[in-house]
């Protein structure tokens, strides 16, 4: 994600800017040829692309709208999984204790090494979920994971098993349920504040399934197919319309155009894939590791124990 308009028009250019070059060189040739050469019967009349123009419009601003639209509910589910990652640490931390289901001021209010050790564990893990959901929605699978990610998180056993698993996050949520369960039959987890921490799992189950849907199935190929074709179809013939009129003045007008509709045409390709690690996509390298440093800090860690915060890279952040 660009963070900063300094120097925008580098990252713009080379990648909205594609078409801009090849109409100028068409531009050019069309000048020459009908000014210098004489060569009238080159010149296209101008009706034409004023009707496919105003067409050629309303196709890519809806597929922008769309792509936009996916965009936003990408930024709107991860969000969710921040969101839902700190509520279930907190109150696994704060709601875990010996004895949960006594009531009264005389349970047991010590804190076992026990007890530390799956607090501990159940934060390492919900960390341990995020990295595999981030690099599962860059990868072509679920099963896509960068496990040197999630070592630092997982025990060696569980780290093998996950890699034989089709879909890694979901297994961690699945194991992550299962120690749940063990510390209510462990008196660590009252009954009710189990069924709170479970709801938390859940949602965080269906914001991943949201992340999956628009990770997985991305606008039917057909609209950037025949928009990119109709764009370049357009923008190549657009100088032998204007020749005509314009004369050498083709040679400025036609590139804008160009880029106009070239860039309207990129933008949608590019904002469609959101999970992507570029320009247009959401910093997800950047906040998975804002809250590894949030959560490990209220396991009581010390700053010099901490990962360092992710910086922008020539005003880019993944």
């Amino acid at each position: 994600m660009v963070v900063s308009e300094k120097g925008l028009w580098k990252k713009v250019l080379p990648v909205y800017g594609q078409s801009t070059v090849v109409v100028l060189g068409v531009s050019i040739a069309a000048a020459f040829a009908v000014e210098k050469l004489g060569w009238k019967w080159l010149s296209l009349p101008v009706e034409p692309f004023s009707i496919v123009g105003t067409g050629l419009s309303i196709l890519l601003v809806f597929r922008n709208n769309e792509a936009y639209a996916r965009y936003w509910e990408a930024r709107t589910l991860w969000g969710q999984v921040m969101a839902s990652l700190r509520s279930f640490c907190r109150l696994s931390l704060t709601l875990s204790r010996p004895q949960a289901s006594a009531v009264g001021p005389h349970c047991d209010q010590k804190i076992s090494p026990a007890l530390e050790a799956m607090r501990r564990e159940w934060v390492y893990r919900s960390l341990a979920f995020l990295n595999a959901l981030r690099s599962s929605l860059r990868g072509d699978s679920p099963s896509h994971l960068d496990f040197d990610s999630l070592a630092p998180f997982l025990e060696t056993e569980e780290l093998e098993t996950l890699r034989s698993q089709k879909n890694g996050p979901c297994a961690i949520l699945h194991t992550q349920g299962e120690r749940l369960a063990d510390a209510w039959r462990a008196d660590f987890l009252h009954p009710m504040h189990l069924h709170l921490l479970d709801e938390h799992l859940t949602t965080l189950t269906q914001a991943y399934g949201g992340c999956e849907k628009i990770a997985r199935t991305p606008i039917p190929p057909a609209y950037g197919f025949l928009s990119r074709r109709i764009v370049w179809g357009f923008v190549l013939l657009l100088p032998l319309a204007l020749v005509n009129d314009l004369g050498w003045k083709t040679i400025f007008l036609a590139p804008l155009v160009s880029f106009l509709f070239g860039a309207l045409q990129r933008f949608g390709e590019e904002v469609q894939h959101p999970f992507d690690p570029k320009h247009d996509g959401l910093p997800l390298d950047a906040m998975t590791r804002q809250l590894e440093i949030e959560l490990r800090q209220r396991l009581g860690e010390s700053v010099e124990d901490l990962p360092t915060e992710l910086k922008p890279r020539d005003e880019v952040m993944l």
